[in-house]
């Protein structure tokens, strides 16, 4: 079953091999580089890279909640055409959102944070992944 990357997101528990990430941050400032996947049999999966440690946070969601995850991000358009304007602002971080499946890359976009304040489906997608990074890290990462 291989479609359109954005529609693998209606109904992510139908395809176990699917791979979501999201990842933002960078490794040496602030909360450091932060990874999100979530699998399409459930599992998510959080890590944290600061300067020389790793955290790593893992969780499963129940069928309803992995599927209203992959609506949120479909609604608002996760495999959109995106780009980043240079230069960036000092304290800008680097943002990057892929669909794996089975291993292999059938998505990818590295764009900045910063574009998340007049990209509005960007600012939903983090926040979606802020939330659920901030519940499988039992808190301590992430955004109620």
């Amino acid at each position: 079953m291989h479609h359109e990357p954005n529609h693998q997101l209606l109904q992510v528990s139908a395809d176990p091999a699917l791979e979501i990430i999201i990842r933002t941050g960078t490794q040496h400032w602030q909360d450091g580089e932060l990874t999100l996947t979530v699998r399409g049999n459930g599992a998510v999966e959080v890590t944290q890279r600061q300067a020389a440690k790793t955290a790593s946070f893992a969780g499963t969601l129940p069928t309803a909640e992995l599927d209203a995850f992959g609506r949120a991000l479909h609604t608002h358009r996760f495999t959109a055409p995106r780009t980043s304007e240079l230069p960036r602002e000092p304290g800008d971080t680097p943002v990057m959102l892929a669909l794996h499946h089975d291993g292999k890359v059938t998505f990818a976009a590295r764009i900045w944070s910063a574009d998340r304040d007049t990209d509005a489906d960007l600012d939903a997608i983090l926040r979606a992944a802020e939330r659920l990074t901030h519940r499988v890290s039992a808190g301590k990462l992430g955004q109620p």
